[in-house]
């Protein structure tokens, strides 16, 4: 079993203790906390992100110490609008964990 695949598990079977969910026109930011797993993060963004919705994501790269590709437990791209967003016409949806890069 691959490392993704263990800690995706390890989610899957985690008790969520508390949830902190930080929003912005088209980006949803959701930072869980859960046994045993301990901290992941679910990320939402539209197509039509502003620029200050990506230095948003800039941030959190730097708050991580590494790219979100390097954490990322999933991705689901869907072609059709998400039902926060105003003016996207398709959203992107990730789920990281930094216990990937451990």
């Amino acid at each position: 079993m691959t490392k993704v695949a263990e800690v995706k598990a390890e989610i899957e079977a985690s008790t969520v203790l508390g949830v902190e969910l930080a929003r912005w026109d088209e980006l949803l930011i959701h930072r869980y906390t859960a046994e045993p797993v301990g901290d992941y993060l679910d990320i939402v963004f539209g197509d039509a992100m502003s620029w200050e919705e990506q230095e948003e994501l800039v941030e959190l790269c730097r708050e991580l110490g590494c790219g979100i590709e390097q954490v990322e437990i999933e991705r689901a791209e869907y072609d059709y609008p998400h039902p926060d967003f105003l003016v996207s016409k398709s959203f992107t949806f990730v789920r990281i964990c930094p216990k990937v890069a451990l």
